[in-house]
């Protein structure tokens, strides 16, 4: 892999964590709107994606 595949691939990671984050956000959201407070299940299922480096 080149050095420039290697970017545009972490561009591409980064790109779907900021989409699975906004998606997680959503849904607490969503489950605040119906009166569901704890969150830590959400947390267990849905943990945050990591960054890559």
């Amino acid at each position: 892999m080149t050095t420039r595949e290697g970017f545009a691939r972490l561009e591409q990671d980064e790109a779907a964590r900021r989409r699975a984050l906004h998606a997680r956000t959503m849904l607490l959201i969503q489950r605040e709107a119906i009166g569901r407070r704890h969150h830590r299940d959400v947390g267990r299922h849905f943990p945050e994606p990591p960054r890559r480096r």
